[in-house]
């Protein structure tokens, strides 16, 4: 893949990978796969944040808690049809928020639309006027859920089980939700609003009544901040990286980026430039 396709229909963006974008443009590339500079591993605590999703989208599908459970359980040993990325996945710290969360009255079964869960989701955005290449930018992705309130009204939510605080959390993948929630009203042909993230670590803090839980952190943004956060900052961000520059943002992430802290970031990008690992 060449910078200038990145984006691209044959090369799109995960909405997912928006969130390391949107932190620096280095840690988007030496995260991706496709330039070769990421060893692919995933740790644990990605591991269980998935197992949980898993496990709670069984659930609004009709699943008991217990089978629910034991379906994801299997999906991870390999048993399971598919076979599921869960086997470094904490599984006493995923089952007791998964069960946590059913023991939520604000979490019952038919709060989410159930045709929304894990679907594949696409959106097409204008890039801006000094991009290079004059390609639209495609991003790919598939939302955790999106729940109707008694208005009918829908409104998209994600689950996090990272140990970031909720309202830091929120900033942290806005540009992930706002790609979440434009592809959804394109999708579905309607009005769904930015609901926010549902932080699973707030079930830890030893209430009994877990609906007393402070796990439910609502985003300070509309829908029509969603399109403009894609339109103007993530347009931007990749009409940079296509004419072939980077702009590092040195942040805690530098400990997890194949680059290694920003002094060694820019170096490597620049050699492969010159390796030809990166084209434009």
């Amino acid at each position: 893949m060449r910078l200038s396709q990145l984006g691209t229909a044959e090369f799109p963006i995960r909405a997912s990978a928006l969130t390391r974008l949107q932190e620096c443009s280095g840690f988007l590339l030496m995260q991706d796969d496709r330039f070769g500079f990421d060893d692919g591993e995933v740790g644990p605590a990605a591991h269980t944040g998935t197992a949980v999703g898993r496990m709670v989208e069984l659930y609004h599908l009709g699943f008991e808690v217990r089978d629910a459970i034991s379906q994801t359980r299997s999906e991870s040993s390999g048993d399971g049809e598919g076979g599921r990325p869960f086997d470094r996945a904490r599984w006493e710290d995923a089952e007791f928020w998964f069960r946590r969360y059913t023991d939520d009255p604000r979490n019952p079964r038919e709060c989410v639309v159930v045709e929304t869960m894990e679907a594949n989701l696409r959106i097409e955005i204008p890039c801006t006027e000094d991009d290079p290449t004059g390609h639209p930018i495609v991003i790919v992705g598939h939302p955790d859920q999106i729940r109707v309130d008694e208005k009918g009204k829908w409104w998209l939510w994600d689950l996090k089980s990272g140990r970031a605080a909720g309202r830091q959390m929120l900033y942290e993948y806005a540009w992930q939700q706002a790609a979440y929630v434009c592809a959804a009203e394109e999708k579905w042909d309607r009005r769904v609003h930015v609901g926010g993230i549902l932080r699973l670590r707030g079930y830890n803090v030893g209430k009994d009544d877990p609906g007393e839980c402070d796990v439910f952190w609502r985003a300070p943004y509309t829908t029509a901040d969603c399109r403009a956060m894609l339109e103007n900052d993530v347009a931007e961000a990749i009409a940079v990286l296509r004419a072939g520059r980077l702009i590092l943002t040195p942040g805690l992430y530098c400990q997890w980026c194949p680059g290694d802290g920003p002094q060694n970031c820019g170096t490597m990008f620049a050699e492969g430039l010159e390796r030809g690992k990166f084209e434009l």
